[in-house]
């Protein structure tokens, strides 16, 4: 999902302010996820 915005950002503003934004949203997105599965297993690793 996310790899598609990705690709349609870079497709449209090659190297623009837009890339570095969806750099940006995928990352915080993947903290999110890995905070999430955190919580969900306990943080016992």
């Amino acid at each position: 999902m996310e790899q598609g915005y990705v690709d349609r950002e870079v497709w449209r503003h090659e190297r623009d302010t837009a890339t570095g934004m969806a750099k940006c949203r995928t990352s915080e997105l993947q903290c999110q996820v890995m905070d999430e599965c955190l919580q969900l297993h306990g943080g016992y690793g």
